[in-house]
């Protein structure tokens, strides 16, 4: 099937609606995103994009946690990329700011759930290149801002000004690499550490 379908799921709990969505669809699942509105709404939002739709329709009638399929189960509207991505940033305008070259982010959904990443710069149509290290090879996606929590940027870590030079391409992979050097979580507890010894120091 082409496109998105929208589901609007029961609850707030991110994982615990990818994980429905994944049961229901097994192997025929392409990609998940799931949204929840900022309000105290209690129903959420599941965009699924898969091989196969209509197979399904009995399982998603009868899961406790799928609410409904829009506009229907048996004839969802598939929804485009962008629209998609438009549709989560007016859901969570708090996560829908713009992102910045150097941005430390980790990836909130979707095949890409969890992994650390850099943002690189805008790549057009309200995404971001975002460089990923996956052992030692670097990959590049376009992602919207609703789809990454910001964690830190690299630039407000420099004691030296940033130039021109070290925000193209090859400067910021070059200083990825320097971040994929060990794990993200490793950084993130050493600069925390150095951050405490300076405000002691001061």
């Amino acid at each position: 099937m082409d496109g998105w379908v929208c589901l609007v799921l029961g609850g707030r709990d991110r994982d615990r609606m990818i994980a429905e969505v994944g049961r229901v669809f097994g192997d025929d699942l392409v990609e998940v995103r799931a949204v929840a509105p900022p309000d105290d709404s209690s129903d959420s939002y599941c965009f699924v994009k898969c091989s196969s739709y209509l197979p399904h329709v009995g399982e998603l009638v009868s899961s406790p946690m799928v609410r409904a399929a829009l506009p229907s189960y048996e004839h969802p509207q598939p929804l485009t990329d962008d629209e998609v991505n438009e549709f989560c940033a007016s859901l969570e305008p708090q996560a829908a700011a713009d992102l910045s070259r150097g941005d430390l982010v980790k990836v909130r959904d979707g095949y890409l759930s969890g992994l650390f990443g850099i943002v690189l710069g805008p790549a057009g149509a309200g995404r971001w290149s975002v460089l990923f290290r996956f052992h030692i090879r670097d990959f590049e996606e376009k992602l919207a801002p609703c789809q990454v929590e910001v964690l830190d940027n690299v630039f407000r870590r420099l004691r030296t000004p940033v130039t021109s030079a070290m925000v193209d391409s090859r400067g910021m992979r070059i200083m990825a690499e320097v971040m994929g050097s060990r794990t993200f979580r490793e950084y993130m507890a050493e600069r925390r550490g150095v951050d405490s010894v300076r405000r002691k120091e001061g």
